[in-house]
């Protein structure tokens, strides 16, 4: 008797065991008695402007909270809790990743809901002059050169969005290389510098700068704007004692204009044979001619004398 009754306790067991292993954990987690109703919404920003992230809240249907229970908040980036972020908005200077947490009544036994990530994005411009110059006897029309980043002091995630610069014509031409950044650890990884250069590429008539250059950036502890500074690169060196206020490349266009060859070329074959073969061709026409009248005028005084 006593071992069947043990036999039923162990079966019992088995089966609650089994029973709560099939069972969905989420059926033993406690569900937030608050609800996001509109998510935080991400953007761009450029240097020294700011994004507003909001977030809307409700308390769930049903939810065991106090009569008169507010909901409360807390945002939350890379680095953790934002300190003294603690309402349904965030106005934020810096790129990065953030969310914010929303409940009712911290000691209500709900968890907290969480809302979706917010990924912020900051764009900065880093100045560049292209110089072109004329050497050959057509003048440079409209073009595009291009530019890229390499060695970098540390490494950082970047995207780079304009790589290039257009010109017309000869002269000085301003343009700016756009980096965007989705966190700030990157933007500061890459403010401790980094080298350009140009693109060689092979377009007829043009000679491509080699001139390198080594960019330094200072960024205001609040990121509200940057100071850039440039040196070239000389044997692979930055000539840090000899700053500079911008990079310059210079592309000069050497291209001879094929008309004026095609003259010059036409100026230069001599002509005597083709006069010669002219004038032969005149002195045939004329002898031709001649001889003809000659053998008419010999008929006639045939006809004439009645002989032939």
């Amino acid at each position: 008797m006593h071992r069947n009754k043990a036999a039923s306790v162990v079966l019992l067991v088995a089966m609650a065991v089994a029973a709560f292993a099939v069972m969905p954990l989420t059926a033993w987690a406690a569900e937030s008695n608050v609800e996001i109703v509109a998510q935080p919404q991400g953007g761009g920003i450029e240097l020294g402007e700011s994004l507003s992230l909001s977030v809307t809240a409700k308390l769930r249907e049903g939810a065991q909270v106090p009569t008169g229970a507010e909901i409360s908040y807390q945002w939350y980036n890379a680095d953790g809790e934002i300190t003294g972020a603690t309402t349904s908005t965030l106005s934020v200077r810096e790129p990065g990743t953030y969310y914010v947490e929303a409940w009712a009544e911290r000691d209500a036994g709900g968890e907290r809901a969480r809302s979706n990530d917010a990924v912020v994005t900051m764009y900065i411009d880093v100045p560049l002059i292209k110089l072109v110059e004329q050497d050959g006897d057509v003048a440079p029309g409209a073009e595009t050169f291009r530019f890229e980043i390499f060695e970098m002091s540390a490494q950082s995630q970047y995207t780079l969005l304009s790589d290039s610069i257009q010109t017309d014509g000869e002269g000085d031409f301003e343009g700016a290389l756009r980096i965007s950044f989705t966190s700030l650890d990157d933007l500061r990884n890459l403010a401790e510098g980094f080298k350009v250069r140009e693109i060689a590429e092979t377009k007829d008539g043009w000679e491509y700068s080699d001139a390198e250059w080594y960019v330094g950036l200072t960024i205001d502890p609040d990121v509200s704007s940057v100071d850039f500074f440039f040196c070239e690169v000389i044997d692979g060196n930055p000539q840090m004692n000899d700053p500079q206020e911008a990079m310059l490349f210079v592309n000069t266009y050497t291209a001879a204009d094929a008309a004026d060859a095609d003259k010059s070329d036409a100026a230069d074959v001599p002509q005597t044979g083709d006069h010669a073969n002219t004038l032969g061709w005149v002195v045939t026409a004329i002898a031709s001619v001649s001889g003809a009248c000659g053998l008419m005028a010999w008929k006639k005084r045939r006809q004439v004398n009645g002989t032939w």
